[in-house]
């Protein structure tokens, strides 16, 4: 499928498409030959132009790891126009390990991303035909009793008091006028000096993956999010921790072994580890959570948090607003405010 008929039409000012798209429902069954995976998804078209979603799976050969089956690929190419959703269901007769989606030109940010498909759910009696077909149920994030504000939202507020020279301040006011709101990256070596919108796709987003990231303070800079609950009870108050996020590698002095004396042997010989460390494992944030029924302060420690949604308690509201607010005061060496969410006690 060509790709140069979207281009044109973003040069020509007609806008762009802007996906939606849950995450994918992993299943397992058996046909009369053997084992059969079962990947179903749906996407949303929430923009002003028609657009091209591609799926591409990876698929864990016959010999399996170290088997010698290697790993191979099938793709999925969707096309949907404005106003849209596609109800799809992909079958594949290999197990998949990893999906992965890519908006190639369009307004979500950032435009590709993985899916890992670790564990399916074993089902039976399940159609095993592949379709793609339209729906009127639009991909939704959120479900009932549930009250959701993203950094993305306008009950979200940022206030920063910059330490930073004059100059650099000008210099940074200056860019961001002539780029328009730009997103870092985020990397263990550095860390913004003020609320500063980061993008990665571990982040909590509808089309933009994004979080708001500042270096250790004393409070003074903050966040809040806000929102209307509609009637008076006792609310759970999640905050979503993006810990795939929030690695970094191990430092050579983890993997030991740095005394004399050869492998295993002399002074030095430090913790064997593998793979990349949570780097911000045992920093604490500073919430308050609010209404006018009165004001309550918490530390929430990120000693072994969940990566995605963590609850930080259940709070009565009124019907009214409530408020949760982080500062950048902690001991660890940054802060990063995703989303909360208040779901409603029953």
């Amino acid at each position: 499928m060509e790709i140069a008929p979207y281009l044109d039409v973003i040069n020509e000012g007609g806008g762009m498409a802007t996906f939606k798209i849950s995450p994918p429902e992993y299943q397992q069954t058996r046909d009369d030959i053997g084992d059969v995976y079962l990947v179903k998804y749906r996407i949303s078209n929430v923009g002003d132009s028609k657009g091209l979603v591609d799926m591409n799976f990876r698929i864990m050969g016959q010999g399996g790891f170290g088997g010698g089956g290697g790993m191979n690929e099938e793709q999925r190419l969707h096309e949907v126009d404005p106003g849209e959703t596609r109800e799809v269901q992909v079958v594949l007769y290999d197990r998949p390990m990893m999906m992965t989606v890519n908006t190639l030109i369009s307004g979500n940010i950032p435009s590709s991303y993985n899916n890992f498909l670790r564990s399916a759910t074993e089902v039976e009696n399940v159609n095993l035909d592949e379709y793609e077909r339209i729906t009127e149920k639009e991909v939704n994030f959120t479900y009932e009793d549930e009250f959701v504000v993203d950094n993305e939202d306008d009950g979200f507020y940022s206030f920063s008091v910059s330490h930073e020279s004059k100059l650099k301040q000008y210099i940074d006011s200056r860019k961001e006028k002539e780029e328009g709101l730009k997103y870092e990256s985020l990397n263990e070596w550095w860390t913004p000096s003020q609320w500063t919108p980061v993008a990665h796709s571990a982040y909590y987003g509808e089309t933009v993956r994004s979080a708001m990231s500042i270096r250790k303070g004393d409070g003074t800079n903050y966040v809040s999010w806000s929102t209307v609950l509609p009637e008076k009870g006792f609310y759970d108050v999640y905050v979503y921790i993006p810990v795939s996020a929030m690695y970094k590698r191990p430092s050579r002095r983890d993997h030991g072994g740095g005394g004399q004396g050869g492998s295993g042997q002399g002074q030095g010989q430090g913790t064997m580890r593998f793979g990349p460390e949570f780097a911000d494992k045992g920093a604490d944030y500073n919430y308050t959570i609010s209404s006018n029924e009165g004001s309550e302060k918490l530390v929430f420690e990120l000693n072994s948090p969940e990566d995605g949604w963590n609850r930080l308690g259940s709070f009565h509201f009124p019907a009214d607003t409530a408020v949760v607010t982080l500062t950048n005061e902690t001991d660890g060496r940054r802060v990063i405010a995703d989303a909360v969410k208040w779901v409603r006690r029953r």
